[in-house]
């Protein structure tokens, strides 16, 4: 893992609020948001959405990068289609 994929993973890493659904405060957008900038700050990035875009993509990345080892190339194809037709609009009407 890159440098700044580390930092980020470890400042997240102590902001429970940021993906603990059990958090009291995991609802509250504000504390969030403050959250972010938070940790922008540590990990040198310039805004908090930054951060959690960034955050998301690591996110995502490894849900694929698991997906292809647990089940193979095959798995992920179709993986991949689902979720492309899932946001294409339906045939016309």
């Amino acid at each position: 893992m890159a440098a700044l994929e580390e930092k980020l993973a470890e400042a997240v890493r102590h902001l429970s609020v940021l993906y603990d659904k059990s958090c009291r405060d995991f609802k509250d957008n504000s504390k969030k948001r403050l959250a972010w900038e938070d940790v922008a700050k540590q990990v040198g990035l310039q805004t908090g959405m930054h951060c959690s875009s960034a955050y998301s993509f690591i996110c995502f990345m490894f849900s694929l990068v698991r997906i292809i080892l647990l089940y193979g190339c095959s798995a992920f194809s179709i993986w991949v289609k689902a979720a492309i037709s899932r946001h294409l609009p339906g045939p016309p009407s």
